[in-house]
């Protein structure tokens, strides 16, 4: 399950980047952390779900048994994300002149798309 294991590495950097550079990463992202109580959510949202997502990737990847329930559900949340992504340009275009969001998006999407090709390749080669 190579494909679980980079893009739980990507999340895992990011998280940790998101919790450890969380001023930096608010501030590339177009956050204000104006206050502890907004600074202390970003960490946990942005750098905890990450960091918890990369290591349910890790984990499945390596236990045949979660190989199938970590893929789908790596799939859900990365097609989750990257509708979530165009949805918010639909309702602010406005975000699609900082080229941070089209780094983003194509990001998302492209893992979306990778994992898609992932999980219908276990499912051929279950069959």
């Amino acid at each position: 399950m190579i494909t679980l294991r980079i893009i739980g590495v990507l999340y895992l950097l990011s998280g940790l980047w998101c919790l450890f550079q969380y001023e930096l990463a608010a501030q590339y992202l177009g956050f204000d952390l104006a206050t502890s109580l907004a600074a202390s959510e970003f960490m946990s949202v942005y750098g905890g779900l990450q960091i918890g997502l990369a290591l349910g990737m890790f984990i499945g990847a390596s236990i045949k048994a979660a190989q199938f329930g970590s893929l789908l559900m790596a799939l859900l949340v990365s097609v989750s994300l990257a509708c979530a992504r165009v949805l918010s340009f639909v309702v602010h275009p406005e975000a699609l002149a900082q080229s941070g969001a089209w780094m983003l998006a194509a990001l998302e999407i492209t893992i979306a798309v990778c994992l898609g090709w992932a999980f219908r390749r276990y499912q051929r080669a279950g069959s």
